[in-house]
């Protein structure tokens, strides 16, 4: 027999057949490129604020446009320096700050789709790329979906992806154009500038309660969500064509980065109460976008609320009702699991949030008073094999942004929460209509007292290791102690992450120095992989 080839002359890969294949997320066709990455509002921008050292944050469907983009922008602005961002620390979404400091950026420049979180050191320049909608049949589908229509108990709030944004115009002036009362379009802030706020980070000063709007079908709102609107934090519609920057004062709700105008909306459900309660109208929610985190955020927040969604690129209308029960009986399956946990993992999901550190610290007093452990991951971006790594943690809560908190866990080895449904779990707070994403939202609920598991006088069954839980009688004084005080039985319980691993049955290799006799080096097998081995001249099957 002939003995095999052990070499490859290349032809396979010459002769395969290649099909071209376009990524998700770019550039389509029929927007160039000047009008898709908004080339226009940007250099006013820059110029306006006098930026030498840009930083184009691209995601990883945009860096082919990167170079062209950047050799316009250099044109119209010789003196700036450009640098291009690719892969980044915490995922496209969100702004990386750590890799803009790296060079030393006066602003960032994010392309494609956003978070709109706010950072906590560098301004932004928000450039979302652009959708193809008919604006037209999203009216014509919602006249006919909503009977009956919308009304002051139940107004209808309209939302929309990122990419739309370039069409708010359009669509406010269609919706002004068309006889429906009670129905609400957001807006979305495309430059956010960097500056002291007047109190706390996380306690804003409420604003002053507005006057009622002339229009007899807008009700008044008294805002005390967003602070007056001046020149450090200025929208595209505020940009002239000349590069000037108009200042007036908007004032609203504010929902993940999405603001109604003060002046035709009453949002007193987007107001809790000390309780984390929300009062007011049952508003419907019109999401204008395919699915994606926003849609999943919206959803967990207005809870109670009627859902729709109208997906451009099928222009297909949809009530998304039954997804949000099902999202919702998720997570408190979650919560449930929290509460027996004894090691969580806190994953910092994000270096740029403002208020990152302060949930970090909030979380690890939380996590102490109720007498568990905890470990402080910086883990960047998330995947099975990275965290498969901690198998001794029971569950993590993962801190990041509000459209990235909310992570599906379902093919990972330990569930993943929220910092909300953390406290929940391990407080006496309760779970009611309230779910909240924002991690400003979070720290501004009042403190409580960790659930007192006294009051149980049986065991419970834990949905963690599917074992009977004994009541405790205290919490952990510290998060140092390595053990807890003695339970109903009268043992002690060490809750240390050295413990699982003195369970486990293989516990890393033994050397066994001296007992392994020592033997002569044979052949092994001969052969590539994708071709086959010999093993014809192999003297030891263990070579």
């Amino acid at each position: 027999a002939a003995r095999p080839i052990f070499y490859d002359d290349g032809r396979t890969t010459i002769e395969q057949k290649t099909e071209e294949v376009t990524s998700t997320g770019s550039r389509p066709p029929s927007f160039s490129l000047n009008d898709y990455f908004e080339v226009e509002r940007t250099t006013a921008l820059l110029v306006a604020e006098g930026y030498q050292r840009v930083a184009l944050q691209f995601p990883d469907s945009l860096i082919p446009d990167a170079t062209s983009l950047i050799q316009v922008l250099q044109e119209r602005l010789p003196a700036v320096h450009f640098y291009i961002l690719g892969d980044t620390s915490y995922g496209s979404e969100s702004v990386d700050e750590v890799a803009s400091e790296h060079i030393d950026a006066d602003v960032v420049v994010h392309y494609g789709r956003a978070v709109l979180e706010r950072t906590r050191r560098l301004p932004v320049i928000y450039v979302f790329g652009r959708q193809e909608v008919e604006v037209d049949d999203i009216f014509e589908k919602l006249t006919a979906a909503l009977a009956p229509p919308p009304s002051a108990s139940s107004p209808l709030l309209i939302f929309y992806a990122t990419s739309l944004h370039y069409k708010r115009d359009e669509l406010a002036a269609s919706l002004a154009s068309r006889d429906l009362p009670h129905v609400y379009l957001s807006d979305i802030e495309t430059f956010v500038n960097i500056s002291p706020p007047a109190g706390s980070a996380f306690h804003p000063s409420p604003s002053p309660t507005l006057s009622p709007s002339t229009s007899s079908s807008s009700p008044s709102l008294s805002s005390t969500m967003e602070a007056p609107k001046t020149t450090d934090n200025v929208s595209a519609s505020d940009i002239g064509a000349d590069g000037s920057v108009s200042v007036n004062v908007k004032r609203g709700f504010n929902f993940s980065g999405r603001f109604f105008p003060s002046t035709t909306l009453s949002l007193s459900e987007g107001e809790d109460s000390s309780d984390g309660e929300r009062e007011g109208p049952l508003y419907q929610i019109l999401y204008l976008g395919n699915e994606d985190p926003t849609l999943t955020n919206l959803a967990m927040y207005f809870n109670q609320s009627t859902i729709y969604t109208y997906n451009p690129s099928t222009k297909v209308w949809r009530t998304e009702n039954l997804r949000v029960n099902r999202l919702l009986q998720r997570r408190y399956f979650l919560m449930e699991k929290a509460k027996d946990t004894r090691i969580i993992g806190i994953l910092v999901g994000t270096l740029a949030v403002a208020g990152y550190l302060e949930m970090i610290e909030h979380l690890k007093s939380v996590i102490t008073a109720a007498g568990k452990k905890y470990y402080v991951i910086v883990v960047g971006k998330l995947n099975v094999p990275k965290l498969a790594n901690f198998s001794e943690i029971d569950m993590f809560v993962y801190i990041a942004s509000s459209e990235q908190s909310v992570f599906d866990s379902r093919d990972y080895y330990k569930p993943i929460v929220t910092p909300f449904e953390l406290e929940i779990a391990l407080t006496q707070r309760e779970w009611s209509t309230s779910y909240l994403t924002n991690m400003k939202d979070v720290l501004n609920l009042p403190q409580l007292q960790p659930k007192d598991d006294t009051i149980e006088e049986n065991p419970r069954m834990s949905l963690v290791n599917n074992s009977l839980v004994a009541p405790r009688s205290a919490p952990v004084a510290t998060s140092s102690s390595l053990t807890v005080p003695e339970n109903s039985a009268g043992t002690v319980a060490v809750y240390t992450a050295s413990e699982h691993f003195l369970q486990r049955s293989f516990q890393g290799l033994e050397m066994k120095l001296g007992q392994t006799a020592v033997v002569d080096a044979v052949p092994g097998r001969e052969g590539l992989p994708h071709v086959g081995y010999s093993v014809s001249n192999v003297g030891n099957e263990g070579g």
